[in-house]
């Protein structure tokens, strides 16, 4: 799962600007909603300069650690979004599961075991007509 093409933005976000968490109150939502801004030197063309919505899809378990007074919110950037190997114990969980880790430059991190990811270009607006 974590080698799927339409998850490699994911590998070129470091130093993308966090536009805003939104994260799941598991009421309405049981999803983790991540805005970012990649850089414009971001080195993937499709993505550089322009927003992106990366929505970590029914969160099984989330770990926050949020430092300093920009945590989590505008001013706090990505040092990377990195697979790891998602242990889920005492839960009733169908595959696939994955886990990801998001590091922030700031020494946020935030580490989601979920069921998928979708990333989404928001910002369509550099896009050739």
């Amino acid at each position: 799962m974590k080698d799927r093409d339409d998850l490699e933005p994911l590998r070129w976000l470091h130093d993308a600007t966090i536009l805003n968490w939104h994260l799941p109150n598991f009421i309405q939502s049981n999803d983790l909603v991540l805005d970012v801004l990649a850089t414009t030197d971001a080195g993937l063309p499709a993505i550089e300069g322009r927003q992106l919505r990366i929505t970590f899809l029914d969160i099984y378990s989330i770990e926050l650690s949020l430092v300093g007074w920009v945590s989590g919110g505008h001013g706090e950037w990505i040092d990377g979004i990195d697979p790891f190997d998602a242990v889920i114990r005492d839960q009733a969980v169908k595959p696939p599961v994955s886990g990801w880790k998001i590091l922030c430059t700031g020494g946020s991190v935030c580490d989601v075991v979920c069921r998928d990811v979708l990333v989404e270009i928001v910002d369509k607006s550099h896009e050739q007509k």
